[in-house]
Parts: C-alpha cells; structure tokens; sequence
C-alpha cells in the first residue's frame, strides 16, 4: 500500500467572461503522465461543461507557491482532488444562476454571473487534512494489487533474452483515464524490465570511477525490448479507501514491480538449459541478470558446442 506525508497541491480555475473558457493552473509537473489531461477531464466532469472549454495553463511558482514535489505516484490523485475543490467553490458561486436540471448554457450562466459580479476565479487546496492542513493522507490508505505472467525465450549461447508475451492485471480502481493509465503500466513495466536484465552500473574498484556512463556500455531498454504479444487488463474495481479521487488508485511506480517476472521466467530457462547439460542445483543470479550472467548461469562448455 502507499502511505504518503505532505502532499500539499493547489489548483486555480479562472473563468474568461468573454467566452466561458475555464482556464486551469495547477501545481503539479506534466512529464508524460497525463496530469494536464487528468486534471482537465475532472474539471469538465464537475462543471458538466465539454473537455473543449478546459486550458490548461503552464505552472508557475508564481502562480500557485508552497506545494509539494511531483512524484510517488499520487501527484495526480491530489492535485484532481484539487481541482474538484476548486470547482465545487465555483460552482457554489454559480448556483443561483444555473437552473435545478443544469441545463442552463454554460455561457449564459457566466454572462449572468459576470453582470452580477460574481467572482469568477476559485482555488482549490488540498492538504490532506481537515480545513487543508497537512497531517498523513487519507488519501493514500489503501493497496494496490497486480500480477504478472510472463514467457521468454533464452539463447543459451549468447545469453540475449526475448520477452515472448507477457500478460498483466492491474488493480486501478476506477481509472481515470485508462489510456493514460494504461500506459502507464506498460512504461513502468518496460523501465523495469532495464532494472532485472540490462542496466548495470560498473565502477572502477580502484577509483570509484562509473565505467557504465554512456549508452555503449549502459543499456536500458529499446523498442526491441518490448514483449512481442503484450497485454493489459484493468480490474474493474473501485477504491474502497475512505478517501479517494473518484474511486481511483496510484499508477505509475506500483507496476515497476512486475517486471521480476521476466527475471524469474529468465532464471526458469536458465535451470532448463543447465538440466539439458546435465548441471543440477541451486543457481545465484543477480539483478540486473545481463547477457553475460545468463550465459554464464546457463553453464554452457565449449566441448558441447558440436555439430
């Protein structure tokens, strides 16, 4: 399970009385996974207004000071609970002039809004405590579970390994985005797959010197790394914790683990070619298990390399 301290992130809705346009600003990082889209998708789910009519504004410490780092996995999950916040403050302000069905044009409602000086900026908070202060997150108290089954291939000459298939089943709660989602399992499954088999740091034992500072001798993965048939399965769950973001849960570094998979499936092979040789007994491997320790576990002598 993870069980965070300090998550503190702000999000600031400004509505353009213009056109209605919802511009967004939050404190989070994008890097690639989805946050921007996370946060958007929340804000026009709580407005009942198009994902069209959301803009997403570059973060600034200027304009939202005082939150966390980004990272652990629950950036998102915080900053969306964020922004819900800050949507929920706007759409108080809006109620009079939205009808009982909210199907009062969003665009009318602002203009209506705006003549009445109706504030049209709000800010949401989320600090994980009671009234925003910082005390251990509710929101993090909870597992997440997965599993993995993987097949490889191991040519006991060369010690290089193909991932066949590998087949995974992710507890996301309810997603909230499974395409973002999605990748990111496969992205933390394909950077671990770096960790268990090709990227090992080397040092010099004299001088403490990293041999292994470039890509000619450190080796993370490639797209030929990735598993010829791969496939990604969401339960369909919801997160039982007493506080969520939608029912979601973390993704991100939890499907990092799966990729010891791969490792063990490695190391079943390697007892299957030793058995082939006539070798028996326990095998130590380490990770990352390179080419070179996988040819070397499998055992192989020069005088069965016959024709």
């Amino acid at each position: 399970g993870i069980r965070q301290r300090g998550y503190i992130m702000g999000v600031n809705i400004n509505v353009l009385a213009e056109d209605g346009t919802i511009c967004v600003a939050h404190s989070g990082v994008e890097l690639g996974q989805g946050i921007n889209t996370k946060v958007a998708q929340a804000v026009a789910y709580r407005l009942s207004v198009p994902l069209s009519m959301i803009v997403i504004q570059h973060n600034s410490t200027e304009t939202i000071p005082n939150s966390t780092v980004t990272g652990g996995s629950g950036t998102s999950e915080t900053v969306v609970n964020a922004a819900i916040m800050a949507a929920d403050v706007l759409l108080k302000r809006l109620q009079p002039y939205l009808t009982h069905t909210n199907d009062t044009p969003w665009q009318d409602a602002i203009d209506a809004a705006f003549s009445n000086g109706v504030n049209l900026s709000a800010q949401g908070y989320w600090g994980g405590g009671p009234s925003g202060s910082v005390k251990t997150n509710p929101l993090y108290d909870y597992f997440v579970y997965c599993a993995c089954c993987s097949e490889v291939e191991l040519d006991v000459l060369t010690g290089e390994i193909q991932v066949i298939r590998c087949d995974i089943v992710y507890d996301c709660g309810k997603s909230l985005n499974p395409s973002v989602d999605i990748g990111q399992v496969e992205g933390a499954f394909i950077q671990s797959l770096g960790f268990y088999l090709t990227e090992a740091v080397v040092q010099c034992e004299k001088t403490g010197q990293v041999l292994t500072a470039g890509t000619w001798d450190y080796k993370p993965p490639t797209a030929l790394d990735i598993p010829q048939i791969f496939n990604v399965t969401f339960l369909k769950t919801s997160n039982p914790a007493t506080v969520s973001t939608l029912g979601s849960k973390a993704v991100g570094e939890p499907p990092y683990q799966l990729g010891a998979s791969v490792f063990f499936a490695a190391k079943q092979a390697v007892y299957a070619a030793r058995a082939d040789a006539g070798l028996t007994g326990y095998v130590s491997l380490n990770t990352p298990a390179t080419p070179v320790d996988l040819q070397t576990a499998c055992g192989i002598a020069p005088e069965q390399l016959t024709l």
